[in-house]
């Protein structure tokens, strides 16, 4: 019977048990290889230039039955695999209790990475191959015994090998780790400088390896609609025309984000519209509130809203190229109440500009009706609209109706809406004239 993993810590052993089955399959191969080369070669010239001559000498029968290799001290040598390296029912299986997991509601992160990036079994192969090290140290002898080499990390060259079954295979691979890969591109594996591609060392990033752990979520995308966003048209063919400049960077792999500025009083939709953006681009959304959340580096491409203090940003300089494309790709939006504080140079830096004003009459009629108010008659939903309130505060008032209709075990009703209404408008803030509105048509619903 299939189970599903427990956890994200239970999907990795299972992992990196298929790893060190291909490592110590390799390990086997190359002490093989080593003790052949061993019981030829008559001195270290002949050592050196084994990788030449084994392909001309033909090496006795008793040599290959013989040497037990090079001793790689505290690894035990464990039974290895069969020749395929990766088993397709190893995969299939694992595939299975993946899809159970995720019906049952566990996170795991790299399956999550690898859907969301689009990668390739050989590029989560290669994520799992520098992640290896974070569990034990005993992966970095592994990697150092099989590269001929010092190094601990795994290079270009050992990625290959394990994981590259034909020419085919090893040219795309090569292809990916040029820089094609989506790893590479959003800085979650970085190939070291070397005097080739193939002896370069591949280093997993800080942040990549705490997600991949477990150690921090991978926020998902937001789940809105455009429906939910009642703003002119000109508005929303703005917006969408990101979408298409977002699509079209990451396609193209531009190393900075889009860039736009959202300008419009509170309750007007500049938040909501960040979310129907990030779900639409299928990107997770990142409300930064300081410079240093602006700053924070993310795990692949993400949506970032800043609805900071203006005086925390330099918003009177044109912003750096340097600067943008430190921010990763995908889109960063910038929310200001006024373009009072922006100077032309700055927002000149932004690739786009949306004016966001509060709801005409019949957007608030359309947005009482979104927040419940559908259920009454038309009437009342014209009633509600001629109250001067903002999108924001029609939502919350609709929610907060709605919480008192279900403590009551009731459905939502004129009587639940205008108890918020008398409720929040007493607040500071608000206009007498929207008071008297209210109270007078409390007393009107409650009089016989």
């Amino acid at each position: 019977m299939i189970e599903p993993f427990s956890d994200n810590w239970a999907y990795l052993k299972a992992e990196l048990g298929w790893l060190d089955r291909l490592l110590m399959a390799a390990v086997a191969r190359q002490r093989k290889e080593t003790g052949n080369v061993d019981r030829v070669a008559r001195g270290r010239a002949d050592k050196v230039s084994s990788h030449w001559w084994q392909g001309l000498i033909l090496v006795p029968e008793a040599a290959e039955r013989g040497g037990d290799g090079a001793n790689l001290e505290g690894l035990p040598l464990r039974k290895s695999t069969p020749k395929k390296v990766e088993s397709e029912t190893f995969q299939t299986l694992l595939d299975k209790r993946i899809s159970l997991s995720r019906s049952r509601g566990i996170a795991l992160a790299l399956p999550e990475l690898r859907d969301r990036l689009k990668l390739s079994v050989f590029e989560k192969n290669l994520a799992l191959l520098c992640l290896a090290p974070e569990f034990s140290r005993r992966y970095e002898r592994l990697y150092s015994y099989l590269q001929n080499e010092t190094c601990a990390q795994p290079l270009v060259d050992l990625a290959l090998r394990l994981f590259c079954r034909s020419e085919e295979e090893w040219r795309q691979g090569r292809a990916l780790l040029s820089g094609a890969s989506p790893l590479l591109r959003e800085g979650l594996i970085e190939v070291g400088e070397a005097s080739s591609l193939l002896v370069s060392p591949l280093r997993l990033s800080r942040t990549a390896a705490d997600l991949l752990l477990g150690q921090t979520l991978l926020d998902p995308p937001p789940t809105l609609s455009w429906s939910q966003l009642v703003v002119a048209t000109s508005t929303q063919d703005q917006l969408r025309e990101i979408c298409l400049r977002v699509r079209g960077a990451l396609k193209l792999g531009e190393p900075g984000p889009t860039l736009a500025l959202f300008v419009g009083p509170s309750g007007t939709g500049k938040t909501l519209a960040a979310g129907v953006l990030a779900t639409d681009l299928q990107l997770p959304l990142v409300v930064c509130h300081t410079l240093s959340d602006l700053q924070r580096p993310a795990l692949g491409s993400v949506v970032r809203l800043w609805k900071g203090d203006s005086k925390l940003v330099d918003l009177t300089e044109p912003l750096g190229a340097n600067w943008a494309a430190s921010l990763g790709p995908g889109l960063v939006i910038f929310s200001v109440h006024s373009l009072a504080s922006l100077s032309l140079a700055w927002r000149q830096s932004m690739n786009y500009t949306i004016s966001f004003a509060q709801p005409t009459l019949l957007q608030r009629q359309q947005l009482w009706q979104q927040g419940g108010a559908v259920i009454c008659d038309p009437e009342f939903v014209q009633f509600l609209a001629q109250l001067p309130l903002s999108g924001g505060m029609i939502r919350r008032f609709g929610h907060e109706a709605a919480l008192l209709a279900a403590g009551e075990g009731q459905p939502l009703s004129k009587a639940h809406l205008l108890r918020v209404l008398a409720r929040e408008v007493q607040k500071p803030g608000y206009p007498a004239r929207i008071r008297k509105l209210v109270k007078a048509r409390q007393q009107q619903e409650s009089s016989p």
